[in-house]
């Protein structure tokens, strides 16, 4: 796919500011902020919209924020930030050895973004608490780590130093979510993991940037026969669960930004080679080719899925316990099985519209039983159609669910349908009465004793203003 980084294909810049969405309660436990993930996801214009979520996951104190912001700035405007203004309306940071962020922050105003296809995308950005602070426990951080890697389509790992194996076995449990999800599906569960490492003091064994990171990868995730069996497996898994793993050497921003505490993010006071590198990385990152929507089993998700993916995972994960790969599997089945639902609903609610809706008029109630008999079973093979995880177990309960959404449906549908009815008839009742007057006036006119009787009274001009009085009477009856 070629490289396309136009600002013809971002919208224009607004204004939006990071909202915490997973916050802690104290207890070494998680909530979602239902509310403010709704007005993020569920708007009408992004609900039904491809999503590409980044995330940047790892340990605390290692500049993931500062580094979204750069990601921020350029996804708006384009262009490389420049100055200390351009990152510090983003995602809040901090300098110092104590963790700033806590919990999960979206952006609140994601980038639309233009494919060369045509097709428009939704660019989420996703900062998360540091893993392995003094104050978080391995749940919490666990939760954290789990959340970004199962809800991004494009993890950044961010990595101090170079790739450890305890990096990598950081990763094993989704490995062996990973091959649940193969073995059931045949579909690579995640899709893009950035390795990114940062200070890398090694360029001459592996240059900065990406090509250096490449080499310095293949090198980390070779299978030879002196590697111990675990460490075998666990980079075969990983492999196998990813569409795509890249690694980018990030040097040492340097000296003022690491020790000075009134730091505040100008370019002028970080080594020119990190501004470079960064330049590199976000052109790199920003590629149309490394923008990857999300995809649940091979379905490109929408804005609306993701919010239900949210609440699906964040739900397995209150518990004290660390869910087990097949507990994670089971709930990425709920939400996928509730979105296929939805999107049944959703094609048969326009159908059914187009029948009796809002601006439809009557329609008689067997007709209209018809007619939602047809549109169901189309509903049906809508839902049946879409790829699913976890069918055996949860196929049949599902489809039952979508019937009975559908029935319901139909209740509220006849009652608005009978509404339109009463009205009808009451709009026809007016009119049945000025008509028996006319044809009273006429047949009494047409008859000859009464017409010389009325003579005098009614002229034939008389008769016609009375039918137009009562005409006018009638219309503005109806008007009201």
């Amino acid at each position: 796919m070629p490289r396309n980084t136009s600002s013809r294909h971002r919208s224009k810049p607004s204004k939006g500011e990071a909202v915490q969405i997973v916050s802690s309660t104290g207890k070494h436990t998680f909530s979602l902020n239902h509310r403010a993930l709704m007005k993020i996801l569920l708007t009408k214009e992004l609900k039904n919209v491809h999503v590409v979520l980044i995330s940047v996951a790892g340990a605390f104190r290692g500049g993931k924020s500062f580094l979204l912001n750069f990601i921020l700035h350029y996804l708006i405007t384009n262009e490389i930030a420049t100055s200390c203004s351009d990152t510090s309306d983003g995602f809040a940071w901090s300098v110092g050895s104590n963790r700033h962020t806590t919990g999960i922050w979206l952006w609140n105003k994601p980038i639309m973004y233009k494919l060369s296809n045509g097709q428009q995308i939704a660019i989420l950005l996703m900062d998360t608490q540091g893993v392995f602070d003094s104050k978080s426990i391995i749940k919490e951080c666990a939760t954290i780590f789990a959340l970004s890697t199962l809800l991004s389509s494009v993890q950044i790992y961010n990595l101090p130093g170079n790739i450890q194996d305890d990096d990598l076995q950081f990763l094993q449990v989704f490995t062996e979510y990973g091959r649940l999800a193969l073995k059931e599906t045949n579909q690579t569960p995640f899709q893009t993991l950035h390795i990114l490492v940062r200070d890398w003091s090694y360029p001459y064994e592996y240059a900065y940037g990406k090509d250096g990171g490449q080499k310095l990868l293949e090198d980390c995730m070779k299978v030879n026969r002196n590697l111990a069996e675990e460490k075998k497996q666990l980079r075969i898994h990983l492999q196998s669960c990813y569409e795509k793993i890249t690694c980018f050497l990030l040097p040492h921003p340097g000296f003022k930004v690491a020790t000075d505490p009134k730091f505040r993010g100008e370019l002028s006071d970080i080594e020119p080679e990190f501004v470079n590198h960064v330049q590199e990385l976000l052109k790199y990152l920003i590629d149309e080719e490394n923008l990857t929507p999300k995809k649940v089993n091979g379905r490109l998700i929408t804005c609306r899925d993701l919010f239900h993916y949210f609440k699906v995972f964040m739900d397995i994960y209150a518990d004290d316990q660390i869910p087990s790969p097949k507990t994670i599997f089971l709930a990425t089945a709920e939400a996928n099985h509730i979105s296929a639902v939805m999107t049944a609903r959703d094609y048969y609610n326009k159908e059914i519209e187009k029948i009796c809706g809002p601006t439809r008029s009557y329609v008689s109630p067997d007709a209209l039983l018809k007619e939602h008999r047809r549109i169901v079973e189309s509903a049906i093979q809508c839902y049946k159609k879409i790829p699913k995880i976890g069918e055996q177990e949860l196929g049949h309960s599902y489809l039952n669910n979508l019937k009975d959404q559908l029935q319901k449906e139909l209740k509220m549908i006849m009652k608005r349908n009978e509404v339109k009815g009463r009205r009808l008839l009451t709009s026809f009742q007016p009119m049945t009465i000025l008509f028996i007057i006319i044809f009273v006036i006429i047949a009494v006119q047409a008859t000859g004793i009464i017409r010389l009787l009325l003579h005098h009274i009614f002229s034939s001009e008389s008769l016609l203003i009375i039918i137009f009085v009562l005409l006018l009477v009638f219309v503005l009856k109806s008007s009201d």
